[in-house]
């Protein structure tokens, strides 16, 4: 956050601030996220849809003070937008999810595609004995919309964001442009894991007016770009405001990344796993990076950038 020099933001409090997304409980205005040093961040402004997008802003103690909490937008010099990630996928989740996509004559469907993800269900779950369950159907639609819609269709079948459709990476770009509009002196950030670092990437470099963006563990978005923003990726314009965290244990991460990269890529691995690298069909410049190495969190990360022309 430029402005206020009375708080840094590291990328470890970007993670932070991503993980923090998922947790539905601070979806409220007031709700209090901590940075690694213990300083404060409010939520100030939340919003849900039906296509799953889920997303925070998130302002500095003396930005909720001076704004009164909110009520003075004007006043906000910093704003940070936290995008969600895929609805994970408990048991009861699942359950909930197949119920409902059987009420709609699409349990075969859901199953088939949850299958191409590699997320195998028991044969006990296949939705022939979920007849009694019961659940909150919000959570089948959050599957429903994060793995079938946008991780599957989209960022699997590299369909253009752009086709027409209300999509959450059409949403995200939308809820940037309002944030920016209602906070109109506030320097925007963005921030988001998983399907919400693609949402977080694409908010990116649809609006030049977002000083910075951190997202991790995010599929590549390049080839659900426009034509013109191909372009500029291809010329490196993002590289200066996006950083990508891609872990190379991760097959979603490593989704797409045969293709140009958009922001600035950092690898990082699992150090619980021998060399990081699990996977032989890596690219060659990925496999060949220097190991320059550093804790971060639970993982190591490889101090070198993956820079693709």
């Amino acid at each position: 956050m430029a402005k206020n020099k009375s708080i840094k933001i590291t990328d470890e409090d970007y993670n932070r601030i991503s993980s923090a997304a998922y947790d539905i409980q601070n979806y409220h205005n007031g709700e209090i996220i901590y940075t690694s040093n213990r300083q404060k961040l409010y939520v100030i402004d939340y919003k849900k849809t039906e296509k799953g997008l889920n997303t925070l802003t998130l302002v500095s103690h003396e930005d909720y003070r001076n704004s009164h909490e909110g009520k003075h937008p004007e006043k906000i010099q910093n704003a940070i937008i936290a995008y969600r990630g895929s609805e994970p996928i408990s048991t009861n989740q699942l359950k909930e999810t197949i119920k409902e996509t059987n009420q709609r004559g699409k349990r075969e469907e859901l199953i088939k595609e949850l299958e191409k993800k590699g997320i195998n269900i028991p044969a006990e779950e296949d939705g022939s004995s979920f007849d009694s369950v019961t659940g909150f159907s919000e959570y089948a639609n959050e599957i429903i919309q994060d793995w079938l819609h946008m991780d599957t269709s989209y960022l699997v079948g590299k369909k253009p964001f752009d086709d027409g459709t209300e999509n959450q990476a059409i949403q995200a770009d939308q809820y940037a442009k309002k944030i920016h509009k209602d906070f109109k002196n506030a320097d925007i950030q963005v921030t988001g894991h998983s399907l919400g670092g693609s949402n977080a990437s694409y908010a990116v470099v649809m609006n030049d007016f977002i000083e910075r963006g951190v997202t991790f563990e995010n599929p590549n978005i390049y080839e659900n770009l426009p034509e013109d923003v191909k372009a500029r990726a291809l010329k490196g314009d993002f590289r200066s405001r996006l950083t990508e965290y891609i872990n190379l244990n991760d097959g979603l991460s490593l989704l797409n990344r045969d293709a140009a990269e958009v922001g600035k890529v950092k690898v990082m691995y699992d150090e619980a796993l021998p060399n990081g690298v699990q996977n032989n069909s890596l690219p060659d410049e990925v496999k060949m990076l220097g190991l320059g190495l550093k804790h971060y969190g639970n993982q190591l990360l490889i101090s070198h950038y993956l820079l693709k022309p």
